[in-house]
């Protein structure tokens, strides 16, 4: 899985019509005898720090509650997020922009986004949201300034990959 984060300003990545959202490149050696490479992005937004290289994702309002068989609503999904947050999640995975046909519960992440708000005496939690194609981004873009970062996934089958085109 790939994340990409964004600066606070909406468009600031769109300084010229050449640029992308994931800039700058730079290119990996996966070994100092070898001549391939990975090519990567560098964050343009930093996670919260800590002295560790490990940063727990809390995942449950967005994979922990996809597979849920009735409807949960946007205030409760809200309320779950801004309790985690009280709790000392620092990092939320808040939602997804998939397919309402393959994952309905994924339906409103939209209105999560605008509908969640913290404390303002304490740090706003840093926000990021699944998305697995153009589509999603399209929407997932939509959701700034709440939305700190953007998970991006593929898929090793292609027709799991076209279901979540749709």
């Amino acid at each position: 899985m790939r994340r990409i984060m964004f600066p606070k300003s909406a468009n600031s990545w769109r300084s010229s019509p050449q640029q992308s959202p994931i800039l700058p490149k730079r290119s990996l050696s996966t070994s100092s005898s070898s001549s391939s490479s990975i090519t990567s992005t560098k964050p343009i937004a930093a996670r919260p720090k800590s002295n560790y290289d490990i940063t727990i994702v809390e995942v449950g309002p967005r994979d922990g509650l996809q597979n849920e068989p009735k409807s949960i609503s946007v205030n409760d999904k809200v309320t779950l997020i801004q309790k985690l947050h009280q709790a000392g999640c620092s990092v939320i995975e808040a939602g997804s922009f998939v397919s309402p046909k393959w994952v309905p519960q994924m339906a409103n992440s939209d209105q999560i986004f605008q509908n969640v708000s913290f404390p303002a005496n304490k740090n706003k939690p840093y926000l990021s949201c699944l998305v697995p194609n153009l589509h999603g981004m399209e929407q997932a873009l939509q959701c700034r300034p709440m939305m700190d970062e953007v998970a991006i996934f593929a898929s090793a089958s292609e027709a799991f990959s076209q279901h979540n085109i749709a």
